[in-house]
């Protein structure tokens, strides 16, 4: 598959956020992160705090995964992850985010039970597995559609299975004109934040009134994203490029 990204001077990508979803932490990098060989970044859990042990009545440990920790590690590494390729301040700092990124695939293979994953599982691993496509790791991309697609045979109206996996065919080529019935599905289930991208998928595919629409309700929507106000003028002035890679 092929990459494509929409710049206005600025890059634009999508929204990531979902309903229930974990905020992102705000991370920065120190004046001195692009020469270290340290990460910058300022995680606020380690991964091991994912793992919560416990002794039980036979004076046993039990284990148990906290989602929330690792919901936040991978909505974190989306928002570090924007655009194409991922920018990062260091060396350090995209080594130490696809790090745990991989991490994070590995702990969620070990979760997999095939047919018998639970729903919870696996729209972990489609979402983790649509990050990795960001790196280009081989075989990402078809491995986060097997996924999604698994997710949503078992529920096809789900609108955060349909907004993620819409979001993520609208970042490629050859499959973006794909995107928006799953866009246009999560919008009919509440996601009203899928406007964003379903404006810019329209916008790419030349439908310029269709993508303005979106866009400005999704601005009337969330009216303190100033991102998408710079867009929508983007869009109306003709100062909107689109780079393919």
């Amino acid at each position: 598959m092929h990459r494509l990204s929409l710049l206005l001077g600025l890059l634009i990508t999508p929204v990531l956020a979902d309903a229930g979803a974990a905020t992102p932490a705000t991370t920065s990098a120190s004046p001195a992160a692009a020469t270290s060989s340290v990460s910058g970044i300022a995680w606020r859990y380690q991964l091991s705090d994912m793992l919560e042990t416990q002794t039980g009545a036979d004076g046993k440990p039990t284990h148990s995964l906290q989602l929330p920790v690792m919901d936040y590690f991978l909505t974190t590494i989306a928002d570090l992850t924007e655009g194409y390729p991922p920018k990062f301040a260091s060396q350090a700092d995209r080594d130490d985010v696809k790090d745990k990124l991989d991490r994070l695939l590995s702990i969620l293979g070990v979760m997999d039970d095939g047919a018998d994953t639970s729903t919870d599982v696996l729209r972990r691993q489609a979402f983790a597995w649509g990050l990795a496509y960001r790196f280009d790791e081989p075989g990402s991309g078809e491995k986060a559609i097997g996924l999604y697609e698994a997710l949503l045979k078992r529920n096809p109206d789900e609108p955060g299975a349909n907004f993620f996996y819409g979001e993520f065919l609208a970042n490629t080529v050859t499959l973006q004109s794909k995107s928006i019935p799953y866009l246009q599905k999560a919008l009919l289930g509440g996601a009203k934040q899928a406007n964003y991208t379903l404006g810019l998928v329209y916008v790419m595919q030349g439908d310029k009134t269709k993508g303005l629409a979106c866009l400005e309700q999704y601005s009337k929507d969330y009216p303190d994203d100033q991102r998408a106000k710079q867009v929508i003028d983007a869009v109306r002035n003709g100062k909107v490029t689109i780079h393919h890679s």
